[in-house]
């Protein structure tokens, strides 16, 4: 039975699947590296900066959330991959 989940689970990821997952992993990060790059960060930061942040503060939570979100699914699909190949290892030593 196991073995039967393992395929069907593998057969259902296409390189598509990963492309995308990946292209809109750095798609949101480069939305994270725009917010970022437009506040100053070091000691000399005025209350004008403060404020700035304080405003992206939860665009750039959102932001994270979503990278964590292709994290999470591009663990999962090579979690499911590495299983697969696994199983096709085994297979053919028998």
């Amino acid at each position: 039975m196991e073995k039967l989940v393992c395929l069907l689970a593998a057969d259902n990821i296409l390189l598509e699947h990963v492309a995308a997952t990946l292209i809109g992993c750095v798609t949101t990060y480069s939305e994270l590296e725009v917010i970022i790059d437009s506040v100053r960060i070091d000691s000399k930061m005025g209350i004008f900066d403060r404020i700035k942040w304080t405003n992206k503060e939860k665009k750039i939570c959102d932001i994270i959330q979503r990278i964590q979100n292709h994290k999470s699914s591009l663990t999962l699909m090579l979690m499911i991959l590495q299983w697969y190949v696994r199983l096709i290892m085994i297979t053919d030593r028998s």
